[in-house]
């Protein structure tokens, strides 16, 4: 998914870097000396007037300083202009992000799906979500202190996000949940998402204080359908199906109810703490 820019994001600034990428440095270099070195020219020709400096002295000194100052000025912009646009793109990725797992918060994700579900109802293109909670979290935290529970968590998320494609967005939903949104998904791909995402679960071997923690997680599958007018309710079939996974004794997959009506639940007993 596409970075966010900060409202305060300087729009020359982020053209300039463009203009750099797509022609490079010598060309966008010229363009700007060009641009301040006639308006330089014109100012000291018409400072000179009121002084009472010859016209040919006025144009050469005139010309030699607008060089200068047009070569330096146009150099020190080209040269800030992509560590200022990386910095500003870093700064309003980071104010999307979770601080304890790294993945979006819950905000950035809600607004990214509201625009990607527009798309896909607009160019009929599959798209699913999938909830995951981890099981028993409450407890891993009670026993182990809330610094395991929150170091547990992120690891769970970098194990997840390695799984995933460029265009699907990851995101911490509340406390010990997180959801995901897969772009031009259909039921049967986000089934298999959703298993292999539980199957990473299992396997993580979390280490804590020279203990490995065995975790499960149980997920819930939604996919976009025509009754899906917005999507709190795309969301509210995904937390339905999350809670068929619970009380299934967790560590499972379940599926919306008209997700796949003929195709048996993916599900696997569940595994003790």
């Amino acid at each position: 998914m596409s970075s966010h820019l900060t409202p305060d994001h300087p729009r020359w600034l982020q053209q300039l870097a463009e203009l750099r990428r797509r022609h490079g440095a010598t060309l966008v270099w010229a363009g700007l000396f060009a641009a301040l070195w006639l308006p330089g020219l014109l100012l000291t020709l018409l400072m000179s007037v009121p002084l009472g400096v010859a016209p040919g002295t006025a144009l050469l000194l005139g010309s030699v300083g607008s060089l200068i100052c047009a070569a330096a000025a146009s150099a020190l912009l080209l040269g800030l202009a992509d560590p200022l646009d990386r910095a500003l793109r870093l700064l309003g990725r980071q104010g999307t992000l979770d601080p304890a797992t790294g993945v979006c918060d819950r905000r950035h994700f809600l607004h990214a799906a509201e625009r990607e579900l527009s798309a896909a109802r607009r160019y009929q293109r599959p798209c699913a979500l999938v909830l995951l909670q981890l099981d028993h979290f409450a407890q891993i935290q009670n026993r182990f202190g809330q610094r395991c529970g929150e170091l547990l968590l992120r690891a769970l998320a970098e194990s997840a996000q390695a799984q995933l494609r460029q265009p699907d967005l990851l995101a911490r939903f509340d406390d010990d949940r997180f959801i995901l949104l897969l772009p031009d998904t259909d039921p049967l791909g986000a089934l298999d998402v959703a298993d292999r995402l539980r199957e990473r679960a299992e396997r993580l071997g979390f280490e804590w204080q020279g203990q490995i923690l065995q975790c499960t997680a149980s997920l819930g599958v939604a996919a976009l359908q025509e009754e899906h007018a917005a999507l709190q309710q795309l969301v509210q079939a995904t937390e339905a199906a999350l809670r068929e996974a619970l009380a299934a004794g967790r560590n499972c997959v379940r599926a919306d109810a008209q997700l796949l009506p003929s195709r048996p639940r993916v599900s696997k007993p569940q595994s003790k703490l």
